[in-house]
């Protein structure tokens, strides 16, 4: 089995005004906001 990651964004979520980093946590990719702590 490969070792790929993915991660399946909306629409919303590539709005350039709101900016955005994806994080590894765990086994899991998350997209966080710049209010997500």
């Amino acid at each position: 089995r490969k070792n790929d990651w993915r991660l399946v964004l909306t629409r919303d979520d590539l709005d350039p005004d709101k900016a955005r980093t994806v994080s590894l946590e765990g086994n899991s990719l998350m997209l966080k906001t710049s209010d997500d702590k």
